[in-house]
């Protein structure tokens, strides 16, 4: 995952921008929000995966 590579604010920046070139990857959402998690941040982790379930109802992600 990429914060290992760097900290979680260079992984958070890098999903967000990936989010603002490709809204729908359901992927990057889930990644941003295990990012949120680690960092506590629990409402943008709630968010994001909130806005991942309306983009694809029928996904399941683990953390929720």
């Amino acid at each position: 995952m990429l914060d290992v590579l760097g900290g979680m604010a260079e992984a958070e920046t890098a999903l967000r921008a990936g989010l603002a070139r490709a809204p729908e990857d359901l992927n990057t959402h889930h990644q941003l929000g295990r990012v949120c998690l680690r960092r506590g941040d629990f409402g943008a982790a709630m968010a994001v995966f909130e806005d991942a379930k309306r983009l694809a109802p029928d996904s399941v992600l683990e953390e929720i």
